[in-house]
């Protein structure tokens, strides 16, 4: 899994309790183990899928502490601009080691 934006990847030096969320278009199942790269395909690390919901104000707000974000407009406007629209499903990715 490819994370490109910047705030995303400053994020990622130092999580919170070792969990990422982010939005995607494409379905992963939970508990499949993943890799954690960089725009340009260097090795960041490795994680598990924790959970998975449809994208909604209610998950966002929830999750947005993992985001690396400062508000959930910021979070939503950063992934249309990376994915074209609004992605389908919010992941939450616990990051086994980095």
């Amino acid at each position: 899994m490819k994370f490109c934006s910047q705030k995303v990847l400053e994020y990622l030096k130092n999580p919170r309790d070792n969990l990422v969320a982010t939005m995607r278009n494409w379905h992963y199942k939970i508990n499949q183990r993943i890799l954690l790269k960089d725009c340009n395909g260097n090795l960041i690390g490795y994680g598990i899928i924790a959970d998975v919901a449809p994208t909604n104000s209610e998950i966002l707000k929830e999750w947005l502490k993992y985001s690396g974000f400062n508000s959930i407009n910021e979070w939503v406007a950063e992934a249309r601009k990376l994915s074209g629209r609004t992605p389908r499903f919010v992941y939450l990715i616990y990051i086994v080691k980095r």
